[in-house]
């Protein structure tokens, strides 16, 4: 399955690479976020076509034309962000395909640390491909908090907030604490100075597998308001 994975995200690339458009001009010109661009459904992009400023309706047109490639190579939505859209296919079950339209983000640097150093609170990334316009990420498949939860795979009072605030706690261990505070400890000191700590709800996963919470998106390069205390180096 490795191979599929590998030619998936060339092929992704390549159809970023030789589309007619600039997503991230475009999200700017209609007041979305590049993830909401990029994940919108074809008719809320049409209805920006017939009333959005007419200097962006080319390059909206080029990312509709690839959108719908997309979907005739068999890959389905199923996420996004502020830069990025979120795939699966078929072909590759257990895997998500990340495509990030920014490739200075913070994220591909995480990737990179994130394969060097294997931690059981990391995203396991099956294969990271840079293309001219777009990084393409194949990542293992985990379930959002709330679908653990509603499925009894974490305890009922569970939440983001309280497990954050059990790691920033200065108490005797919890299930979680040791391991998930040592691990962001070491992402904190490898990217001090260049990014924060960039922890909530939507960044944190449950692998079915492990039964460990996965930390899947933690650094950016924009200074985060949740900067946890817990995670010094000092």
């Amino acid at each position: 399955m490795q191979e599929r994975i590998r030619e998936l995200c060339a092929a992704i690339n390549a159809l970023v690479d030789a589309a007619n458009f600039d997503v991230t001009h475009c999200a700017n010109e209609f007041g979305y976020s590049v993830g909401e661009i990029m994940s919108a459904p074809e008719q809320t992009l049409e209805q920006l076509l017939r009333y959005g400023p007419a200097r962006r309706h080319d390059g909206l047109r080029g990312f509709l034309d690839m959108s719908q490639k997309l979907r005739d190579m068999g890959f389905m939505y199923c996420g996004h962000g502020y830069f990025s859209s979120v795939f699966q296919h078929a072909a590759t079950p257990g895997v998500v395909y990340k495509l990030s339209m920014r490739t200075d983000d913070a994220y591909a640097a995480f990737a990179l640390w994130a394969r060097a150093n294997p931690n059981p609170h990391a995203p396991v990334f099956h294969d990271i491909q840079r293309g001219r316009r777009a990084v393409v990420f194949a990542i293992k498949e985990y379930l959002p908090l709330n679908v653990a939860q509603s499925r009894g795979q974490l305890p009922r009072d569970f939440t983001s907030y309280r497990l954050m605030g059990r790691v920033s706690a200065n108490k005797p261990n919890t299930m979680y604490r040791r391991n998930l505070v040592k691990y962001l400890r070491e992402v904190r000191k490898f990217f001090e100075g260049v990014a924060t700590i960039d922890i909530h709800g939507e960044n944190l996963m449950f692998d079915p597998d492990s039964k460990r919470i996965i930390v899947t998106d933690p650094v950016s390069f924009t200074k985060s308001s949740e900067d946890y205390q817990c995670c010094s180096t000092t």
